[in-house]
């Protein structure tokens, strides 16, 4: 009743000599009457409304039967209406015509039999317009990898062919058949928050909805297939499905196939990996903060770029190359690789030969966040303020704390004149050729996510950073010895304040006066010259 002010449905029973008309307007009553009817069957008749009328036009009956029900079992046919085609004796003559090789009275003739049949009395004829057989009926054996191809062609209307592909059945409390596909490229919406899923629902082979998100989560959004039930009723909508039971045990299943199809791709065929996680990786990370049941294996599936590897690498990997006593997995965050690998402060991390991780993605921002260890071995932030390097660092904290005493005096003037910029002046483990940098705060976030945030207009508490001095850098040991001279005088204050603009340039931070750290720069410049004119 959708588009229809009246049905009628008249049925005739196998066996039977009599039928029956059973009709109604969609309101509170119906109508049973005795009917006549040949044969056996039944026919269902719409009386449209005038505004749906477009119903009934060839094309659009075409779409409707092509995109719901090009699978079901029965044939669909439709009623036609054509003019009677030409024999092929005319055709002969026409083509003869063409080569110049008939007479004027043949062509007369033939222009005469051209007329007659355009002038012919349409024809109603059947045409069958569904395809009738489903490809994810027939076993996985029995279809070749050209045919797997063509139908995600046809599914997805993608001109590629897919990267990989899985074919599956589930029985059980719930009978369910999906085949999923990995596509080769990205698409452009893949992060837009009003993005598709990629996944057609089908129940007894009739298409019920294109965009099932239901079935697959939002980290899985890049897959594209189908899926068909035969335990879900045929009338089923989106509403109803948020709350099915047996939709969630599809989903379950539906997502078990995917990660398997990914790790064998992952494990079988790691170049075509590796164009798979360029494009689909940040999206696939999703999960790792997102779905507490599937993060122990998307951890193994996750690629990062390595202080020592040319190619990215997995965790799994990484485990392998770790040195005696490492008390764990280190990761830097940042803008790009090139930005970490010039970062003061992972000096001694690659002194001491340790791997570090660069993790590059926005979003590993949240996955570092949720993903505290792996098999067994912590994953370490190496710009954050608890940086571990040994497992057993007893000796080490025995010399920080010589140093920070001996590094007393400069260590408070730092703090008083950086009082309402920094969380804490303190002795660094990790620089080696660097006097400074800032790390991260216990629960404080990455510089460069902190900024990607603002710029997006999000409001957040101003994070200060704690600032590492160098204890055996020749800069911070003089601006001690200074101290300790006369007191220190203004020229030091303005030295701490290069050292901080310093120390937020290296970790991609924005300057809050450039034209002050200009100044310092010039004065310093200044007299390091004329100490060099009277040295001279």
């Amino acid at each position: 009743y959708l588009v229809a002010d009246r049905v009628e449905v008249i049925s005739r029973a196998a066996g039977s000599g009599e039928a029956w008309r059973w009709f109604s307007d969609g309101r509170e009553e119906f109508q049973l009457e005795p009917s006549e009817r040949e044969v056996r069957g039944t026919s269902v008749i719409l009386h449209l409304r005038e505004e749906q009328r477009d119903y009934l036009d060839e094309w659009r009956i075409r779409e409707l039967v092509s995109r719901y029900a090009d699978y079901v079992d029965h044939t669909i046919e439709l009623a036609v209406q054509r003019r009677p085609e030409r024999d092929a004796s005319t055709d002969s003559a026409s083509a003869d015509s063409a080569s110049g090789e008939t007479s004027a009275a043949d062509a007369a003739d033939d222009a005469a039999v051209g007329d007659e049949t355009h002038d012919a009395a349409l024809q109603t004829r059947f045409e069958t317009i569904n395809e009738g057989s489903a490809l994810w009926v027939r076993g996985p054996s029995e279809i070749t990898k050209e045919q797997y191809h063509e139908f995600y062609k046809h599914l997805t209307h993608d001109w590629d062919e897919p990267l990989a592909q899985i074919h599956f059945k589930i029985e059980g409390t719930t009978e369910f058949t999906g085949i999923l596909f990995v596509p080769k490229t990205r698409p452009f919406d893949l992060f837009d928050r009003e993005s598709h899923h990629g996944i057609r629902l089908y129940v007894k082979r009739v298409f019920i909805m294109e965009d099932c998100k239901e079935v697959l989560p939002r980290f899985l959004r890049f897959m594209r297939g189908m899926v068909d039930s035969n335990d879900l009723p045929l009338n089923i909508s989106r509403e109803l499905l948020q709350d099915s039971g047996l939709i969630r045990v599809i989903r379950k299943q539906v997502v078990k196939k995917a990660l398997t199809l990914i790790e064998e791709l992952a494990s079988e065929r790691p170049d075509d990996y590796a164009t798979f996680f360029e494009n689909f990786g940040p999206v696939l990370k999703e999960g790792v903060y997102s779905e507490a049941e599937h993060r122990e294996r998307l951890a193994k599936l996750l690629r990062f770029d390595s202080s020592t590897e040319e190619k990215p690498t997995s965790l799994a990997d990484y485990l392998t190359r770790m040195k005696e006593g490492q008390p764990g997995i280190y990761y830097a965050l940042g803008m790009s690789r090139g930005m970490l690998e010039s970062s003061p402060h992972l000096e001694v991390l690659k002194k001491k030969g340790y791997e570090i991780l660069y993790l590059t993605d926005h979003i590993d921002q949240w996955v570092s966040s949720s993903l505290h260890e792996f098999e067994g071995k912590p994953l370490v932030n190496a710009l954050a303020a608890d940086l571990k390097l040994d497992e057993n660092d007893s000796e080490a904290k025995a010399e920080v704390e010589a140093k920070t005493e001996t590094l007393r005096s400069v260590i408070e003037r730092f703090k008083s004149v950086l009082a309402d910029r920094v969380a804490e002046v303190k002795v660094s483990e990790r620089l080696d050729d660097s006097p400074v940098c800032l790390v991260i705060p216990p629960g404080g976030m990455a510089a460069h996510i902190e900024r990607m945030l603002r710029l997006h207009k999000q409001k957040l508490p101003q994070t200060k950073r704690i600032l590492e001095l160098n204890p055996n850098h020749g800069l911070i040991k003089h601006l001690q010895s200074l101290l300790d001279k006369d007191g220190g005088t203004g020229l030091l204050d303005e030295w701490i304040e290069l050292l901080f603009d310093q120390a937020l340039l290296t970790e991609g931070s924005p300057l809050e006066n450039p034209a002050a750290f200009a100044g310092r720069v010039t004065r310093l410049m200044e007299r390091a010259a004329f100490a060099e004119v009277l040295r001279v």
